[in-house]
């Protein structure tokens, strides 16, 4: 398996050989955190994860794109405490916006 991960580059992506497509290729994105409304900051740590999954997808290569959300970090701890309330109810809260 061959790492094509450079701190410079961003997300972590790893070719696993070929198959009939092209190349295996997994991508993992860094999990935002659920406390808070979508923004600017999400998109772009997401946004060059796409892009390389759109570019290898398009070159023919099997590609899984891992992404999701911290839904139990010190950030939503810290919300809930503020407000309240359970941190599930923050995270399931910024989940259905």
């Amino acid at each position: 398996m061959t790492d094509n991960h450079s701190p410079s580059t961003g997300p972590s992506v790893k070719s696993s050989g070929l198959n009939g497509s092209g190349q295996r290729i997994f991508i993992g994105v860094a999990w935002p955190y659920a406390n808070g409304s979508l923004h600017l900051g999400h998109v772009a740590a997401l946004l060059g994860a796409d892009v390389l999954a759109r570019y290898w997808r398009a070159a023919g290569s099997d590609v899984l794109m891992v992404s999701g959300s911290d839904c139990h970090g010190t950030p939503i701890v810290v919300a809930a405490e503020a407000q309240g309330v359970e941190p599930a109810e923050i995270a399931q809260k910024y989940h259905k916006e």
